[in-house]
C-alpha cells in the first residue's frame, strides 16, 4: 500500500470507531469495548500510520490534543508527531546542534552521560526557578533524532557509563 492509502486506511478505522461510540447509549454493555476499540485505532493512527501530507499531520496534532484532553502530550505521540514532520520536510532536523544543545544545557545546570547506549539527562545539585525551568524547555525540544545526536556527541566526548 502506498503511505497515502496506509493512511487513509488508518483514518477510516479510527472514524468508524469513534463513530460507533457516539452511537451507543452510556452505560451500555458495549461501551467499554467500542471506547478500547477507538482508543486502540486512535494511537494507531497517530503512532504508526506515517502522515502522508501536512493535513494530516495537522489531524495528527488535533485528535492527539484531543486524547490527552488539556494534559502534557502522550511522549509516543509527541516523537511520531515531529517524525512526520521531519520527513515531510517541514522542519529541517539537519539544522539541530548537539554540541549548541549540551552547551546550553549545561549552563543550566545539566549533567549528562551516556549509560548503557541511553542517554541520561539530570542535575547534580538543586536549580532555581529559571535554571530548571530552562532545563525543562531544552529536554521537551528532543525528540528521538535530537537524543540520538547528543547521545552521539557526548559518547565522542567520552562521557559514558557502562554498567558491569
Amino acid at each position: 500500500m502506498t503511505p497515502r492509502a496506509d493512511w487513509d486506511a488508518a483514518f477510516a478505522a479510527y472514524a468508524e470507531a469513534s463513530a460507533r461510540v457516539r452511537t451507543l447509549p452510556l452505560g451500555t454493555a458495549d461501551e467499554d469495548a467500542a471506547v478500547e476499540l477507538a482508543a486502540t485505532a486512535m494511537d494507531r493512527l497517530i503512532v504508526d500510520t506515517p502522515a502522508p501530507d501536512l493535513d494530516a499531520v495537522h489531524k495528527k496534532a488535533l485528535l492527539a490534543f484531543q486524547r490527552c484532553d488539556g494534559l502534557a502530550l502522550f511522549e509516543d505521540y509527541r516523537d511520531a508527531i515531529l517524525a512526520d514532520l521531519r520527513r515531510l520536510g517541514a522542519i529541517e532536523a539537519s539544522r539541530f546542534d548537539a554540541k549548541r544543545w549540551i552547551e546550553e544545557a549545561e549552563a543550566a545546570g545539566a549533567a549528562m552521560f551516556v549509560r548503557n547506549g541511553e542517554l541520561w539527562i539530570g542535575q547534580l545539585v538543586a536549580l532555581s526557578v529559571d535554571r530548571q525551568a530552562k532545563l525543562d524547555q531544552l529536554k521537551a525540544a528532543l525528540g528521538p533524532a535530537e537524543r540520538e545526536a547528543v547521545r552521539d556527541h557526548l559518547a565522542a566526548r567520552g562521557l559514558i557509563c557502562e554498567e558491569a
